[in-house]
């Protein structure tokens, strides 16, 4: 795997740092061996100009993720968009410990939430195990917060949002505060998916026409993968 780390030097050992599109360079480093090229960032003339040049910059690297210090909303959304998961808050580290901590699952890792067993929140059209998976992210009423292993539930009902309104926050909160580290729902949107993100619960798509339990079993079975989280269903 490869990872692109915003750079203010040219090695291993520069610091991380600056706003995405204003990185002088990235710091590529293959995973496998540590190995590592510095791509510089070409000259912008405008803020948007290097938003763009900064996203090709990352996604010709074939780095699958990449690490910053601070990106805008929109790049974020985009970036994810094309497979490349984005960490944001990366500072005071150097390009190497910020890809050990990475490696080791420390990054972007809530202290207060480390070492949690998974409980898994699936959007639900009723309260219990046996309801069917509900529709895009926001839009349900209820979630299933469920430990895969005991089977063990909670229901955390919510108000949908009104259409063409984002998720309110909530409702992101109302999971995290009922243990919910992974979020199962058919759909979600890009910056729904970031939220969660950003408070280390994994996304997952799953697509309707199953119930909570069944979900959550194939889960359980690892028959169901992370993504970063286009809004389109599960085949």
């Amino acid at each position: 795997m490869k990872i692109a780390v915003g750079s203010l030097g040219l090695s291993l050992d520069a610091w991380v740092g600056g706003r995405f599109g204003y990185c002088p360079q990235f710091v590529v480093v293959d995973t496998d061996t540590m190995e590592f090229v510095v791509v510089p960032m070409p000259h912008a003339i405008s803020e948007q100009e290097a938003s763009l040049q900064a996203i090709r910059t990352v996604v010709r690297s074939g780095a699958e993720v990449l690490l910053v210090a601070q990106a805008k909303p929109k790049c974020r959304e985009i970036m994810n968009q094309l497979g490349v998961e984005v960490i944001e808050g990366v500072e005071g580290l150097t390009v190497r410990q910020a890809v050990e901590r990475y490696l080791r699952g420390a990054m972007a890792q809530p202290a207060g939430r480390k070492g949690e067993p998974a409980k898994v929140a699936v959007a639900a059209t009723g309260p219990d195990l046996d309801a069917p998976v509900g529709a895009r992210f926001g839009e349900v009423c209820y979630f299933m917060v469920v430990d895969p292993v005991t089977m063990a539930y909670q229901s955390v009902v919510v108000s949908p949002v009104e259409a063409g309104k984002h998720i309110r926050p909530q409702t992101v909160r109302a999971l995290v505060e009922a243990g919910a580290n992974v979020v199962i729902t058919p759909a979600i949107t890009p910056l729904c998916c970031q939220a969660l993100q950003a408070l280390a619960v994994e996304v997952i798509i799953a697509g309707e026409g199953r119930t909570v339990r069944e979900v959550v079993e194939r889960y359980r079975r690892g028959e169901l993968a992370s993504r970063s989280a286009t809004g389109k269903e599960e085949a």
